[in-house]
């Protein structure tokens, strides 16, 4: 389960964490409780994560776009390590908009184990953010307005082909035939060491 409730950057959060699906260097996406931030965040009460069937969505269901970011936290290696040193993130571990690319998107559901994903996004903040720059987890940490808002991964690959049948094992009397014909063989050769 992804979901995620506890403590990020020093504040109560909800979001997802996601460091085991993303060889830690992804560890939350999701909503902060911090009204005295230099920023505005979604609140957490806002962020939900919903299994659909064929997928799952999750990310803030506010519909005040201009003042309720989704944060992110990548670069260090686990959600406890995140921090907040009162700006938007300049380094790992820093308080990051949330990824609000496509190729983004894709990499992350991808990670959580489908094949296509998609994001909803909105234009607003200047923070940097999250991003998948092709083989790891970074930021280039130059402000641009934008974050992601809603996150959808759908397609579960199917799973490989399995035999129909597996092959059938030795019959038991056959087996311990084999057994005592091994057995006779092994006693014959200690009688002629032996004789």
């Amino acid at each position: 389960d992804i979901l995620y409730s506890g403590t990020v950057w020093g504040y109560a959060a909800s979001g997802v964490a996601l460091g085991a699906y993303t060889n830690n260097e992804l560890q939350f996406i999701g909503c902060i409780g911090c009204s005295n931030c230099h920023y505005l965040d979604c609140d957490p009460s806002t962020f939900s994560c919903t299994d659909t069937g064929t997928g799952i969505t999750f990310g803030s269901s506010s519909s005040d776009d201009s003042s309720n970011t989704m944060r992110s936290c990548h670069g260090v290696s686990s959600i406890n390590q995140c921090y907040y040193d009162g700006s938007c993130c300049s380094q790992g571990g820093g308080m990051c908009n949330a990824p609000d690319k496509q190729i983004d998107a894709t990499a992350l559901c991808q990670q959580l184990g489908y094949n296509d994903g998609s994001v909803t996004t909105v234009s607003e903040n200047g923070c940097p953010e999250s991003h998948w720059d092709g083989s790891t987890w970074t930021s280039d940490f130059v402000g641009s307005h934008g974050h992601g808002k809603m996150y959808t991964c759908v397609n579960v690959p199917t799973a490989a082909p399995t035999a129909t049948h597996a092959p059938s094992a030795m019959p038991a009397n056959k087996k311990k035939r084999k057994d005592d014909a091994t057995l006779v063989i092994v006693i014959i050769a200690c009688v002629a060491v032996l004789g």
